[in-house]
């Protein structure tokens, strides 16, 4: 009798560990996490947007899913979520990058998130610089007027804050420069006036232009009587 009792209760457990197997074996793990995130470009301009992409490990199921994107970087302009239709394991995204502090570069970090996965990638944001400043013409009677055409190596946004520039000189007395001392915005290249004063000798004047720090670019124009 007892050993009859004694095999029944060990059937009983065999069983119902085995139902216990088949109940976890059935529970459906996690079929998507973020696998990866990839950036087009290691480097890009204040204000201009880093774009990318983010792989899951698996398409998105029915109904889709959303992806957090982060970034510690103060100002930095993030979409709310980035959505996987039912299917997609890929998708690409784009984000604005913020000014630069005192025209110094910087390294932004951005990372994705869903449900306890994630996956990041860092980007080096630089400042718009000054490449190049031509005068036309490059020697005027003084009291006429001098156009400086500027070329950035980027154009300042629409909407970005409002950059100035500073000009250098070897002499400040014959000449003077038209205009609030500002970048204008959505030009890569633009046009600014100097107006010389009447000399009594020749002067040259070695001028150069650019971001506060730098870089600065180099014109020069002689001004005679």
């Amino acid at each position: 009798m007892m050993r009859l009792r004694r095999a029944t209760n060990s059937a009983m457990i065999l069983a119902l560990g085995a139902g216990l197997l088949g109940a976890l074996t059935a529970m459906p793990a996690r079929a998507q996490s973020v696998a990866s995130m990839t950036l087009n470009s290691a480097t890009v301009k204040e204000g201009q947007a880093a774009t990318g992409t983010i792989t899951l490990n698996a398409p998105a199921p029915a109904g889709g899913l959303s992806v957090t994107l982060f970034s510690p970087t103060r100002g930095t302009s993030l979409p709310m979520g980035l959505y996987f239709p039912a299917g997609a394991n890929l998708m690409f995204f784009s984000v604005t990058m913020p000014p630069c502090s005192q025209n110094l570069p910087y390294v932004s970090a951005l990372t994705a998130f869903y449900e306890g996965s994630s996956a990041s990638a860092s980007v080096t944001v630089t400042p718009i610089a000054v490449i190049g400043l031509t005068a036309t013409p490059s020697t005027v009677n003084g009291g006429a007027p001098v156009s400086l055409t500027v070329t950035l190596d980027a154009p300042i946004p629409v909407g970005f804050p409002k950059q100035y520039f500073y000009m250098k000189a070897n002499n400040y007395l014959p000449w003077k420069l038209v205009g609030d001392g500002s970048f204008p915005q959505g030009a890569q290249t633009f046009i600014l006036t100097l107006r010389t004063l009447p000399v009594r000798a020749p002067a040259t004047i070695n001028l150069a232009l650019g971001k506060l720090g730098g870089p600065y670019a180099p014109a020069t124009i002689t001004i005679i009587p």
